[in-house]
């Protein structure tokens, strides 16, 4: 007797660690329950602003979920949790497809009834404000009519364009986020179901082995050993069982829970993968502006810096040539084939002037491509014109009379020669 009162006390010990793992788990399906839900009202929100330009394909997400095949208790709540997880992940594709298309986009951010108030709007504007600015009256408002009407059938046509486009994609959406919901609540069922039965099945066992117990205590105590025995191996089998489908159930909880992860892992990758290659995409189109700017800007400053430069340049070496050919240096060589000028220039070279550059301009630009279009020191030739500059006035402290004159005589001959 003192062991079968042991073991019923053993029993009810195991029913309440039974319980309390039931509850547990209960709750565990339950959190996620909700996170699942949580994301697919957000999912529903977006759907109903992505469809708003187009109240009848917007209209199936109000529609009520239906009903799961067969009865709950005989589906299995992981696989309804998966088939929830991939419908809810098979709609958000669809959404960002759906995104994606330029007409409904726009019409979701405008809707066509106010697009055709404002056409209306602008018509009538166009039909009474263009008299204001001496347009004929008939002639405006048939303007105004044909901006109201024509813009009006415009946005009709592109409407239906757009769903046209998006018909599809919406259907895809709806009936996604339609099982998801139905295969959530078909979960909460089952869980619920699950839990009461199996709180049952193992009430229903204690009450059995209360039973069992009582007839025991009245048999012979060998034939309540053998009961004993054959009641504690089938106690051992269906404890055994019960654990085996707690660890599968986990197994399966926890693939689940993996392959979630990486779903949402690999959707992370793909949108950072997204959101970089839109940030090279606009970094190269900005360096490309710059680099344009830049080189349109160094153009123009080259060639302002070549139309003033160069022109000087050109004007020195012309100056150069003709002082070079008017007065030659003297050399025996020149001498001994001097010959009298045809025409006389009124001109006599006094000598030349050494001009620098760098000393003249001291922020000269560095860069290579403002570079001077010749020698930064040279000699510049200074000449007496006859007779509008032809006086010379040379001072002195008192020496150099003798270089002065053959300053003086040497321009001279320079003038007859």
């Amino acid at each position: 007797v003192y062991q079968l009162q042991m073991a019923m006390i053993q029993q009810k010990r195991d029913l309440i660690t039974s319980r309390d793992q039931l509850h547990q788990r209960h709750e565990a399906y339950q959190a996620e329950l909700a996170q699942e839900r949580d994301a697919l009202v957000k999912l529903r929100k977006a759907a109903a602003k992505a469809l708003r330009g187009y109240p009848s394909l917007a209209r199936a997400l109000t529609q009520p979920a239906g009903k799961e095949e067969g009865s709950p208790s005989g589906q299995d709540l992981d696989s309804l949790m998966i088939r929830a997880r991939d419908e809810r992940t098979k709609a958000g594709e669809a959404l960002r497809e759906y995104r994606r298309l330029g007409i409904p986009k726009l019409f979701s951010s405008l809707p066509v009834s106010l697009a055709v108030m404002l056409l209306i709007l602008i018509a009538a504007g166009l039909a009474f404000g263009l008299p204001q600015a001496g347009l004929d009256p008939s002639l405006s408002r048939i303007i105004g009519a044909a901006v109201g009407v024509g813009g009006s059938l415009i946005a009709f046509v592109l409407l239906g364009i757009g769903k046209s486009q998006g018909a599809a994609l919406a259907e895809t959406l709806t009936s996604s986020i339609r099982h998801a919901r139905e295969a959530q609540e078909t979960a909460q069922k089952v869980a619920e179901s699950d839990l009461q039965s199996t709180l049952n099945r193992l009430e229903q066992q204690v009450e059995d082995s209360s039973a069992e117990f009582d007839e025991q205590r009245k048999s012979s105590p060998e034939a309540t050993q053998a009961e004993r025995a054959e009641r504690q191996q089938r106690l051992d089998v269906q404890v055994a069982r019960l654990f085996a489908h707690h660890d599968a159930v986990g197994a399966s909880r926890e693939a689940s829970l993996i392959a979630t992860h990486q779903s949402e892992n690999a959707e992370l990758e793909r949108e950072a993968s997204g959101f970089i290659a839109d940030l090279d995409a606009k970094h190269e189109g900005a360096h490309a502006q710059l680099t344009h700017a830049y080189e349109v800007h160094w153009n123009q400053l080259e060639s302002a810096w070549n139309d003033a430069i160069r022109p000087v340049y050109e004007e020195i070496a012309a100056l150069r040539t003709h002082a070079d050919g008017l007065f030659p240096e003297w050399t025996r060589e020149s001498l001994d084939r001097w010959k009298a000028p045809a025409d006389f220039a009124n001109a006599a070279r006094l000598g030349s002037v050494d001009v620098n550059v760098s000393s003249l301009a001291k922020a000269r630009p560095q860069s290579p491509r403002l570079a001077l279009p010749g020698p930064d020191r040279f000699l510049l030739p200074i000449s007496l014109v006859m007779p509008q500059r032809g006086s010379l006035l040379l001072e002195s402290d008192g020496g150099g009379r003798e270089e002065m004159i053959a300053s003086l005589n040497q321009l001279i001959l320079r003038l007859l020669s």
